[in-house]
C-alpha cells in the first residue's frame, strides 16, 4: 500500500493474478486495497491474468475497475488481461533478446510506443501496440 500511494507515473507489474487480486511477495493485493489508496498512479499495465475480467461471472467489481472508480487514488488507466497472460521463459541459457512471451510482447509494444515514438496519448499507444502485433494473431490460441 505505501508503495502505491507514493504517486507513480506508471506501474508494470509482471507476476499472477486473478479477477480480484494481483499476487505479491506477501500474500496479495486486492480490490479493497485499489479502493482505499489515496495517491493515483497515472498507468497501471500488467500482464497478471484475469485482473481485467469485467464481464460475465465475475465479482464486482474486478481489480482493473477498483483502480478506474477510485476517485481519489487508484488509476487514470489501467491496461490488463481480461483473460489469461502468456509468459514463457527462455529454457537455460536465457537469451538476452528474448522479451519473455506473447503478453510482454504486447506490453514492450506498449512502452515503445509510449517513450521511443513519443506517443502521449495512453489510447494511441495502446491503439499502436496492438495494431503492430495483430499479425501474429492468427490462431485461436495465439
Amino acid at each position: 500500500m505505501d508503495r502505491f500511494n507514493e504517486g507513480w507515473q506508471h506501474l508494470f507489474f509482471h507476476a499472477h493474478g486473478n479477477t480480484t487480486i494481483l499476487g505479491i511477495e506477501s500474500g496479495s493485493f486486492g480490490v479493497a486495497d485499489a479502493i482505499s489508496l489515496d495517491h493515483r498512479t497515472d498507468i497501471v499495465y500488467t500482464t497478471a491474468c484475469l485482473t481485467g475480467h469485467f464481464d460475465g461471472n465475475t465479482a464486482e467489481p474486478c481489480l482493473s475497475e477498483a483502480f478506474l472508480r477510485n476517485g481519489d487514488g487508484g488509476a487514470v488507466v489501467y491496461i490488463g488481461c481480461s483473460r489469461f497472460g502468456w509468459h514463457s521463459p527462455d529454457e537455460p541459457p536465457a537469451s538476452n533478446t528474448s522479451i519473455g512471451g506473447s503478453s510482454n510482447d504486447y506490453a514492450y509494444e506498449f512502452y515503445q510506443a509510449l517513450f521511443q515514438n513519443n506517443v502521449r496519448i495512453a489510447g494511441e499507444a495502446f491503439t499502436q501496440h496492438k495494431a503492430n502485433l495483430s499479425g501474429s494473431c492468427h490462431t485461436y490460441n495465439s
